[in-house]
Formats: C-alpha cells, sequence, structure tokens
C-alpha cells in the first residue's frame, strides 16, 4: 500500500489530543497516559503497524473510545489501508460524542478508494456538523476540482480565500479559472499572489502555466526557472 501523511493528519491529532481528557483511555490501567505518546511517535516516525496492534487491543477493551479510535484511524491513513480507515471513520461518526472528528477518516479514503458518491456524501455531512472546519472545505475544493466541477470548486476556493493566510485556496482558484480556459483571471490571482509572496514555489509553477497560455512566454520562462531554482536539492 502506498504511504501517504495527508495535511489533515496532524489536525485530527491536535484536535483528539486536546479532547482525551474527555476520554476514559486517559485514566487506563492497561495503559495509562503514556500510550497516547507512545501510539502518536508510532505513527509519525513510520511504524503505524505497531500502533495499529497495540490500539486494536485497547479497542476490545473500550470498543467506543473515541480517542483510541481516531488514532487508530490515524494509524490506518499512515499505511494507506484506505478500506480499513473508513471502517474506522464510520464508527467515530457512530459513536463519537464530536462526530466531526470523523471527516478526515470518511472523506479522504472514500476518495482514495474510488468511492465517490460516499464522498460526496461525507462532504455533505461534514459541512453540517463542522460548517468552519477550513481544511476540510479545502479538501472539499480538491475533491471537486478532481471530479471536474470547476464552478463549485471555484466557489469553495473563493470563499476560503477571503482569509489573507489561506495562500493555498488562492493559488488553487487560480488553478480552476486556468483549467476553465480563463486564464486571465488567473494570471490576476497569480499576480496577486506573487506580490505578497515572490518565492512562492505553488505560484511560481503555476503562474509560468498562466503566463504560457497567454502567449506571454519570457514570463512563462522566468517564473518557471525561478521556481527551479526554489526547489530543494
Amino acid at each position: 500500500m502506498r504511504l501517504l501523511p495527508p495535511l489533515a493528519l496532524l489536525a485530527v491529532v491536535y484536535l483528539s489530543g486536546a479532547l482525551l481528557a474527555h476520554s476514559p483511555a486517559v485514566f487506563s490501567p492497561f495503559e495509562g497516559k503514556g500510550f497516547w505518546g507512545r501510539s502518536v511517535a508510532a505513527v509519525r516516525e513510520g511504524r503505524p503497524e505497531e500502533a495499529i496492534g497495540r490500539l486494536n487491543a485497547l479497542l476490545e477493551r473500550a470498543p467506543d473510545d473515541f480517542t483510541y479510535l481516531i488514532q487508530l484511524g490515524n494509524a490506518y491513513q499512515a499505511l494507506g489501508d484506505w478500506k480499513a480507515e473508513a471502517e474506522v471513520g464510520e464508527r467515530i461518526r457512530e459513536t463519537a460524542p464530536f462526530p466531526h472528528l470523523a471527516c478526515t477518516h470518511l472523506t479522504l479514503p472514500y476518495e482514495m478508494l474510488g468511492e465517490h458518491e460516499k464522498a460526496r456524501e461525507a462532504y455533505k455531512w461534514c459541512a453540517r456538523v463542522a460548517p468552519d472546519n477550513i481544511q476540510m472545505l479545502y479538501n472539499q475544493g480538491m475533491f471537486l476540482e478532481r471530479a471536474g466541477r470547476f464552478e463549485e470548486a471555484a466557489r469553495a476556493y473563493e470563499r476560503l480565500g477571503r482569509s489573507p493566510e489561506f495562500l493555498g485556496a488562492r493559488i488553487s482558484l487560480a488553478r480552476v479559472k486556468l483549467k476553465q480556459g480563463r486564464a486571465a483571471e488567473g494570471e490576476r490571482l497569480i499576480l496577486a499572489v506573487l506580490k505578497e509572496h515572490p518565492d512562492n514555489l505553488g505560484a511560481l509553477a503555476l503562474g509560468a502555466k498562466t503566463a504560457w497560455a497567454l502567449g506571454r512566454k519570457e514570463e512563462a520562462r522566468r517564473r518557471a526557472q525561478a521556481y527551479a531554482r526554489g526547489m530543494p536539492r
């Protein structure tokens, strides 16, 4: 299976850690507080199988403990076992006192499994239970973009792009405009990003494409060269 550590993994670890005090896992005589650190470390250090074995043993004693379930989802995600992660996500959705924590473990695995209807349903559900989750909104925009639903993706990115610190949404919106054949609009968006962040590699790479699409070949080459210089060696 392909290893893939998505960005959303960090958000889930943070949220679930913050909520750990609500879990009986903290007081479990079987492992106690030290368990959390060991299981997180196992996933972070590329040993998800180790975490999965320990977590499944713990879940035999506390099958609905959402902190164990969330960390199990993280481990399956790190391993790339999308089917198992989706099953964990459904368990979190059904049993956790904070069901929105299931979102990451539903949307991504269903996408990776090619189960687009289930992914679409999961995104809609997450939009209802966690309407202000910025990362989830961004993931939804990417899902819509990959599905070729560019107008819907553009609306999602535009909503996020109003926040000046969410640079990725602004670049993604420019990319969608280019895919729609609206290179001039994409170029305007990229110019605004490059004005604030002239060394941003994502903006430089996409800016090379928008400039090329507009026939500005020298500018496209200049941006492509700047992108190449900035790439890690």
